[in-house]
């Protein structure tokens, strides 16, 4: 099934000028199922349809309508339904590595479009903590970090797609600002466990030398 992705990501299809905000990075994707054309908005601040506005949901749109992302970009349907004729006639492209890891942590493209562009980003939190974050956030993936040799690769690809699949999993429970608030505090719990963590290491080290200082 081919789709149109618009926002203001590089890697969107159509490409809203930065400066306008409040339309995300991946704001909204338009599809055609062979019958009839689906938008389906995945941002922070919806889409509206001939003024009915459409928030992390499907709806159908036709020629003729109206279509704006957060009131501020105005969508030329008559682009994107020629965009969508010309992807029909493209072959299928190779799944990417980041597509595969989504698949395993059972995170959708659509869904994984909907990351608020202030959120899509490096989760420190989740890389410190790891399995510990995984749990309280609701991603279980976060589990692998428990086995030996592999778990530290996994902190890492917790901390690069973290938010993602943490914003996917609590979906609806907080705006945007509320989850970038819970994520800080996970960062903050991260890295006073690690300093707690490096100056208990420290004086176990230091008595541990005095110890053998007197043995010896």
């Amino acid at each position: 099934m081919k789709q149109v992705l618009i926002g203001r990501s590089a890697q969107a299809d159509i490409i809203v000028d930065s400066e306008i905000k409040t339309v995300s990075a991946k704001h909204a994707t338009v599809e055609w199922d062979g019958v009839q054309y689906k938008l389906h908005d995945h941002s922070a601040n919806g889409s509206y349809v001939n003024g009915e506005k459409i928030h992390n949901d499907t709806c159908v749109i036709r020629r003729g309508d109206v279509v704006t992302l957060s009131r501020k970009y105005t969508l030329d349907l008559n682009a994107v339904f020629a965009l969508l004729a010309y992807n029909a006639t493209k072959p299928e492209e190779t799944e990417s590595v980041d597509d595969m890891i989504d698949d395993v942590a059972g995170v959708s493209p659509a869904a994984s479009m909907g990351v608020p562009s202030n959120i899509d980003k490096f989760n420190w939190g989740a890389f410190l903590l790891g399995w510990i974050w995984g749990i309280g956030n609701s991603v279980w993936i976060g589990l692998i970090c428990l086995i030996p040799y592999v778990g530290w690769i996994m902190a890492f690809v917790l901390g690069f797609k973290g938010n993602k699949w943490a914003w996917e999993a609590q979906k609806g429970e907080k705006t945007p600002a509320q989850f970038v608030e819970s994520q800080r505090k996970w960062t903050i719990a991260g890295v006073v466990i690690l300093v707690v963590g490096i100056i208990l290491y420290t004086i176990l080290m230091a008595i541990l030398g005095t110890s053998l200082y007197y043995l010896l």
